[in-house]
């Protein structure tokens, strides 16, 4: 037989020498612990079986102990131990918890023989519960992967034992997490004293992996289910995804408003050169743009395009521009408007609703030609990077695999390109390309192109 580690709560004298042939058995070694508190405090490490005499060392009744013990121990072998047979007693330490009784006089090898089968079956017992609890767990749980609201499940201690992949997302998390970063995220949320009971939602700063921060609409729903009960729900969406979607799409409406307006201008003009009805208007002007001389100032264009530009961005947004005065370039001024204006567009929309784009027109120089530096930074919100669920619905990003959910620095290149892609078309005439780099909260491009040294005859 196994050497078998137990429990002992220490017997009263008397019952301590009735116990001495079973206490002798070299197969266990016998744990004594004094009282309940010592009990649970072994308990703690590892599950072992427990004896517990009818009378303990400190004269208390040992039916009191096995209750508590239950109470506080669902699945546990407890063995309990009567001087003599009184059915009363037996039947009391039965409904009380304990899985078998014995009395004097007893064999000491059968009673130990019994108590290792006991400890076994309920061991094994113990992992098929867990297995099953496990299972249901992760049938509830699996599910709220496929939110785009950001959910962490709090136990009754208010400790995280659950967080879905948008929440991930939301504190730019690549890899698995710990406890303590996850409670380090939601500081401010877990340590409110009305986190339990406060159902309403409310505003909450919520720290990312990285140390920046962003404003959460935080709400407290109770979350039960098997091995999760008295658990609370921690819903989490993040409002700077939603002030960016909404600056985004309030930008589109006022840019149909300047298209339209442009449309009618350019109808207004064409329409001396053209007197019957003019069909397919934006090839028309492409094909007069492409007409134009390659001789732009760059200071000239930027000024039109930054007076309608002003009439499509945020009001927060500010845009500073810093050129020379007599820069020109090798560019037609219609493709130039064009180029230019996807980029500053692009990077107001990135710095919405409140934060700085900058222009920066360098003075040519020889072999490198003009370089054009935009940068972007938002000042109260976060960007729209991929992993945010809000730019995969802007950007039509499907939700529909790991993958798609963590997305790398590579997939974040290759969708900037795809935003880029009609720039790039302008500056592949030019033998150029636009060039950019990615930090943690800004974006800057770059773009060099051929200088003109003098206006074309």
């Amino acid at each position: 037989m196994e050497s078998k580690d137990i429990i002992l709560l220490e017997p009263s004298a008397k019952l301590e020498k009735e116990l001495a042939p079973l206490l002798a058995l070299e197969d266990f070694n016998f744990l004594r612990a004094k009282n309940v508190q010592e009990v649970l405090g072994l308990l703690s490490s590892k599950s072992y079986p427990i004896l517990i005499p009818s009378k303990l060392l400190d004269n208390s009744n040992g039916i009191a102990a096995c209750a508590q013990i239950r109470a506080e121990r669902e699945i546990v072998p407890i063995t309990a131990y009567l001087p003599h047979f009184d059915k009363a007693v037996f039947k009391t330490f039965y409904e009380v918890g304990a899985n078998l009784v014995f009395s004097s006089p007893f064999n000491e090898a059968e009673i130990a023989f019994q108590m290792l089968a006991l400890s076994q079956l309920v061991n094994k017992a113990a992992s098929t519960t867990a297995n099953l609890v496990f299972t249901k767990e992760k049938d509830v749980l699996a599910p709220l992967n496929f939110l785009t609201e950001g959910v962490v499940i709090l136990n009754s201690s208010l400790t995280p034992v659950f967080f879905n992949r948008a929440f991930l997302n939301m504190i730019r998390a690549k890899e698995e997490v710990s406890e303590a970063e996850i409670r380090k995220c939601l500081a401010s949320v877990i340590n409110r004293e009305d986190s339990t009971a406060n159902l309403k939602a409310y505003q909450a700063e919520v720290v990312r992996l990285d140390g920046t921060t962003f404003r959460a609409q935080v709400n407290f729903i109770p979350f039960s289910a098997q091995g999760l009960e008295g658990s609370t729900a921690v819903i989490i969406v993040d409002l700077s995804g939603l002030q960016q979607l909404q600056s985004i799409l309030l930008s589109a409406h006022r840019t149909k408003k300047v298209t339209l307006l442009a449309l009618a201008g350019a109808f207004s003009f064409l329409s001396q050169n053209f007197k019957t009805p003019l069909l397919r208007t934006i090839q028309v002007l492409e094909s007069l743009s492409q007409k134009q001389k390659k001789y732009a100032v760059v200071e000239s264009v930027l000024t039109t395009l930054l007076d309608s530009i002003d009439l499509i961005v945020e009001p927060g947004v500010n845009v500073k521009v810093s050129c020379p005065s007599d820069t020109a370039v090798c560019v037609t001024p219609g493709h130039l408007m064009i180029l230019l204006g996807h980029l500053i567009l692009f990077s107001a929309e990135f710095a919405a609703p409140v934060g700085d784009v900058s222009v920066d027109v360098a003075s040519p120089v020889p072999g490198e030609g003009v370089t054009i530096l935009i940068s972007s930074e938002p000042s109260s919100s976060t960007p729209y990077l991929p992993e945010d669920p809000i730019a995969k619905l802007v950007f039509h990003k499907s939700l529909t695999s790991n993958s798609d959910v963590h997305e790398s620095q590579e997939d974040f290149q290759h969708w900037l390109k795809t935003i880029l892609l009609d720039v790039q078309q302008i500056a592949d005439l030019y033998r150029t390309k636009v060039e950019y780099k990615i930090k943690s909260s800004s974006i800057i491009m770059r773009i060099k192109l051929p200088p003109a040294w003098r206006e074309p005859e």
